[in-house]
């Protein structure tokens, strides 16, 4: 895996033993109409595509064993990490990351056909080697991401949502224009729609649900199943 030694900010707080942090998402006030994506494109923020699943926040300890939670902080009712779900993370380097993911495993319908079970969709990484990475930004951040699991000799989904690190981990892409024709193609079983994020943006504390919400919007293909 890359060494991201020389991104980490010497001055970051330090993450030296397990406490859950709450995840940067968008919540429902944070919702955009697709009329609109044009113009947040043109305030230069970056687009992810949005997955249809559960919110994962993933630490991996130094001996690199897995706790997994959803975003309110309680465990998975239908998933627990496999040994497939460690595999991406035994190369990692020094002490504790922690990972804000997507679990791609119960909400695709028919998705167990579709082999749309057990996948995590990186999307922003919290914890680096120890260090917690308040004050670093969204840009910096994915940065750290690309470097970390080497996303330019990685292989792109035939969508370009994301980088195949392995069947069962998947990277999110950061997309710098084209935002409504993204919206438009959406055709995968399980793309939801976008999030559009400031790469500018810092990230604060992690201490309670909703403090890094205000750097981001989301926006949906119409769908009666998706909740907020």
């Amino acid at each position: 895996m890359g060494d991201i030694s020389r991104l980490i900010p010497s001055n970051t707080p330090k993450y030296n033993s397990y406490s859950f942090l709450y995840p940067p998402r968008p919540e429902t006030k944070n919702k955009i109409y697709p009329m609109q994506i044009p113009s947040w494109e043109a305030r230069g923020f970056w687009a992810q595509y949005k997955k249809n699943g559960t919110n994962n926040v993933m630490a991996i300890s130094p001996d690199r064993q897995i706790t997994a939670r959803e975003r309110r902080n309680i465990p998975h009712v239908m998933w627990t990490p496999s040994e497939h779900t460690r595999l991406p993370f035994l190369g990692l380097k020094g002490g504790w990351y922690v990972f804000s993911c997507e679990l791609i495993h119960s909400k695709v319908a028919g998705g167990a056909s579709k082999g749309l079970r057990d996948i995590n969709y990186i999307h922003d990484i919290l914890v680096a080697d120890n260090a917690h990475l308040t004050g670093t930004t969204f840009a910096q951040r994915q940065e750290m991401l690309a470097v970390l699991f080497d996303a330019p000799n990685l292989p792109i989904a035939a969508s370009g949502s994301h980088y195949v690190i392995d069947a069962h981990t998947w990277l999110a892409r950061n997309h710098t224009k084209g935002f409504a024709k993204m919206f438009a193609g959406l055709s995968g079983a399980e793309d939801e729609g976008l999030v559009l994020k400031s790469p500018t943006a810092k990230l604060v504390s992690c201490a309670k649900e909703g403090l890094n919400a205000s750097w981001m919007v989301k926006v949906r293909v119409p769908h009666g199943n998706y909740a907020a």
